[in-house]
This record gives C-alpha cells, structure tokens and sequence, in this order.
C-alpha cells in the first residue's frame, strides 16, 4: 500500500466520467455546473458528486444518492420555511446580536490589554533610561512584551475587521423577511447561474444523510 496521488473522491469522479465516456463513445464536453457543487456531502463527510452520465448527486463509497431535482426542492423549501417564518429570522437575528456583542467584548479585552503592554513598556523604557535595569534585564524583560504588543495589534485588526462585517451584515427583520418572500416568489423562475449564486451566498454546507438532508 503507498500514500494516493489524488483524492479517492477525484479519484472515483473521473473514473465514473471515463465509464461514461467509454459507453457513449463521445469526447468530453463542457462540464455542467450543477446547483449545489462543492456544497453537498454524504453523512460520511464525502463530497458528493453528479456523474455525466447522472441526475443524482452521489457518494461513491457509500452508495448514497440523491436526485438532483429532489435536492432543489427541499433547499427550496428550507428557503421558504426560512425566510418567511418570524421566529426563525427572530432566532437568527438574536444569533448576529450576540455574535457582535461577543466581538465588542473581545475587542475591548484586547484594546485594555494592549493599553496595559505599551504602559509596561513605557514604564520599563523609563527605569532602563534612568540606568536602574541593566541592558541584558531590559532585553529580557522587553523583549515578551514587544512579541506581544505586535501580536496584539495584529488581533485587535483582525477583531475589528470581523465586527465591521458583522455590522455591514446587519439587517433588520423586517427586511429580511421582505427580500424572503421576493426571493420565494422569484425562485423558480430564476436561472441556474443565478440559482447557483444564491445557494454559494446563503449555504455553508449540506449533509445528505440516509434519512435526512441538513443545511446549514
């Protein structure tokens, strides 16, 4: 046994393309994009792919399938159970609050901390000036809280980066719950690019399971 050059699931994709190709005798064509590529997975934690030759998005290892159809429905349906229910705006909308809430509280942490290192350094820049520390205990002393104030800095950025998105990508409920109905109503009569848009923009990841579909 040796380490795999390429991924089993590649692996398994373009074998089942060569199969395809050898039955229907015809040279590769453009590959379809399909609406959740790159975003389904079997219960296994395996990528789930849809051969040429296939309507169904399935994990070759396991056998597990699901139509490609079916699957639209159901995400089509979590959209509208979604978007057009209050209490599941209310409850992300409570999830954004807090997660901003946590952010401010880790970027005031970070801010009084780094405001205590530069008094430290201050401080001992001082004492070293005055010839009360040696240079070799200066070093020793300073040196830990140079290494933190940049590391300090570098989280308070990427801290106040993240509660800026947070920010940016706060709405009100009422407004999501008036773009969900539009996006419902619009859906089925939607392109497949702009489909395929949607679901990149809204879906992290989905589980097809043997019995259930999660969407996160």
């Amino acid at each position: 046994k040796v380490e795999p050059i390429v991924p089993e699931e590649l692996w398994n994709e373009c074998e089942a393309i060569l199969q395809s190709q050898q039955r229907t005798r015809k040279k590769p064509s453009k590959r379809t994009m399909h609406l959740f590529a790159g975003l389904i997975y079997c219960g296994c934690g395996k990528r789930m792919y849809v051969p040429s030759n296939s309507d169904k998005y399935s994990c070759f290892p396991c056998r597990n399938r699901i139509a490609a159809g079916d699957m639209e429905q159901i995400f089509f349906e979590k959209l509208k159970g979604f978007f057009l229910s209050p209490n599941e705006v209310k409850r992300y909308l409570d999830g954004a609050t807090s997660m901003r809430a946590q952010g401010e509280g880790t970027l005031t942490r970070l801010k009084d901390e780094l405001q205590a290192v530069n008094a430290q350094l201050d401080g001992l820049f001082s004492l070293y000036q005055q010839g009360t520390i040696p240079s070799d205990g200066f070093k020793a002393r300073y040196d830990p809280l140079y290494c933190r104030q940049h590391a300090l800095d570098r989280q308070i950025s990427e801290a106040e980066a993240s509660l800026d998105i947070l920010n940016v990508e706060s709405l009100s409920a009422d407004h999501i719950l008036v773009e969900g109905r539009s996006l419902a109503d619009r859906w089925p009569h939607l392109t497949s690019e702009d489909k395929r848009r949607i679901a990149e923009d809204l879906v992290e990841d989905i589980t097809v399971g043997k019995e259930e579909v999660t969407i996160n």
